[in-house]
């Protein structure tokens, strides 16, 4: 794999696509956890981007890449993004592994001090002991239990490495605690029940979780749509065997029905939700040949390596 990457760290950002620019010989590759996901991918040159979910940022080999957020412009081993962080990557030909943290993980809190600090540089030595499963990783080798043990602790490293973040306030727990176990509870009525007017419980929660109350709501939306088609075996079996959905003319997705059940107005409602939350498209996450999506369970059969490099 090495020979196919050389010279490409000296192309302009604008002779590479920012993702699948390297399909032809080993495809990004997506695994879909329950409190998040880990992306991994050979070549991303992204212009200006943002995405509702912590991210961190590295590579496999520890080989140093360029972000640029707002005045932060620095070439890092690794580095720690708030949520809505406005950003550019230029990585390419080196093996970037990118962990998401959605609101729903444990971790998501130790983060909340990055809005105020921006981009954080970490210590990529603390993470040299993951660089084989991250490498795996990379190459398509994980099973869904490896990819979320490798996200979390990941995760638990970087959350030590944060400055102290401001203690989660117990009505803000209690209020993501209903709005986890109720569903679609009304806002007016989240605040009522907490004692709060709608504009102090809003501002609350978004300095104690670091994420807009809205946001949050989308994400749980996101998690029931995302566990109703992980509860389709069809489909998951279809994800096993080529990678990605609708291949090999099996079963397709009704995205209509996906979005209602999971409370979304409509499946356009729904594509938004997504594009906005993580920075693109549904068909690219899931109708993509240019990514290798992995589901929990049995490990994806579907060749990776293409031409047979590794």
């Amino acid at each position: 794999m090495r020979h196919i990457h050389q010279g490409l760290s000296a192309l302009d950002p604008q002779d590479i696509r920012p993702f699948g620019h390297l399909a032809h010989i080993l495809k990004d590759q997506l695994y879909w956890l329950e409190r998040g996901h880990l992306f991994t991918s050979p070549c991303v040159s992204v212009g200006i981007t943002q995405r509702f979910y912590v991210m961190l940022l590295m590579t496999a080999c520890g080989t140093p890449f360029r972000l640029k957020c707002g005045e932060f412009d620095q070439t890092v081993q690794a580095v720690a993004i708030a949520p809505g962080e406005l950003r550019s990557v230029h990585a390419p030909g080196i093996k970037l592994v990118s962990v998401h943290l959605n609101p729903l993980h444990d971790a998501f809190p130790a983060f909340a001090s990055l809005h105020a600090s921006g981009p954080l540089p970490l210590d990529r030595d603390a993470f040299v002991h993951l660089d084989a499963t991250m490498d795996a990783a990379y190459l398509g080798e994980l099973s869904a239990e490896t990819a979320t043990q490798l996200h979390d602790e990941m995760a638990s490293i970087a959350a030590q490495l944060m400055p102290a973040a401001k203690k989660l306030d117990a009505r803000i727990n209690s209020a993501m605690v209903m709005l986890r176990e109720e569903g679609d509870i009304a806002l007016d009525e989240l605040s009522s029940r907490l004692g709060l007017s709608y504009h102090w419980m809003s501002r609350l929660f978004s300095d104690t979780v670091g994420l807009p109350l809205r946001t949050y709501c989308h994400w749980l939306k996101l998690h029931r749509a995302t566990q109703l088609l992980l509860n389709s075996p069809a489909l998951v079996e279809q994800v096993h065997r080529h990678g990605y959905l609708g291949a090999g003319g099996g079963p397709t997705v009704s995205l209509t029905e996906l979005a209602h059940d999971a409370g979304f107005t409509d499946s356009a409602h729904m594509a938004h939700t997504i594009s906005e939350l993580c920075g693109g498209p549904l068909s690219h996450f899931l109708f993509s040949g240019n990514v290798r999506l992995h589901l929990p369970g049995k490990p994806c059969s579907a060749i990776n390596n293409v031409n047979g490099y590794s």
